[in-house]
């Protein structure tokens, strides 16, 4: 388990370039709409630069270009990897296929855990971009989140007694095992667990697994 409570999270967003286009559209929306008390966003093109870039940074983003000098130029795996390394980053998120598999070879050498595709890419008809679309998507995480807006949780409970089997604040209507299992249960399958609260504020919880076990 770990308690962001009072650390932002690094979240990198990796996208295929920055023209006009509808993913990046939804990139740029996504962005605006994420929650900078919880999330440190970084955002880098494996593509080229376009008009969405200056809008990223009129944003306050560390925005980085990471530009393909040939056709099979594997540097750019290595240079996101450095990015990932120098902004600390703790998940990566990618949108659009050649995104995904820059960024999760990257996230591979940069030890990134929570590794998310935006975008399901299923309509190419080359049979190598469906061959390599099929070994990248194993690397991929699933994310669910679940939140409330109820009256939430400070960081010593959530440390000391929401994991703690049989420990309920209901009373004789709770047995206090809901948490303990669930967390027992994704850790069983490799997976992750992340609270977020705070009191008075609701409460996220975040569970991470990989794609071939959801």
């Amino acid at each position: 388990m770990e308690n962001n409570t009072n650390k932002r999270i690094n979240l990198l967003q990796i996208v295929n370039g920055f023209a006009i286009g509808g993913a990046e559209k939804n990139l740029l929306e996504l962005v605006r709409l994420t929650d900078k008390k919880k999330y440190r966003v970084v955002i880098c093109s494996v593509g080229q630069g376009g008009p969405l870039q200056r809008e990223f940074e009129a944003l306050g983003l560390n925005v980085y270009v990471v530009t393909k000098k040939h056709r099979l130029d594997v540097s750019q795996v290595f240079n996101v990897a450095e990015i990932m390394r120098n902004e600390r980053v703790d998940i990566v998120q990618m949108t659009l296929f050649y995104a995904e598999i820059i960024g999760i070879l990257a996230a591979l050498l940069a030890k990134v855990k929570i590794r998310i595709s935006w975008e399901v890419y299923t309509h190419s008809k080359k049979f190598r971009h469906r061959l390599a679309y099929r070994l990248i998507y194993k690397l991929v995480n699933c994310v669910i989140a679940v939140s409330d807006t109820g009256d939430g949780m400070d960081e010593a409970f959530i440390r000391d007694r929401l994991f703690r089997p049989f420990d309920s604040t209901k009373g004789t209507q709770g047995m206090g095992i809901g948490a303990y299992q669930m967390r027992e249960t994704i850790l069983s399958m490799g997976g992750h667990v992340a609270v977020s609260s705070e009191p008075k504020s609701g409460t996220q919880v975040t569970i991470t697994l990989k794609v071939a076990d959801c």
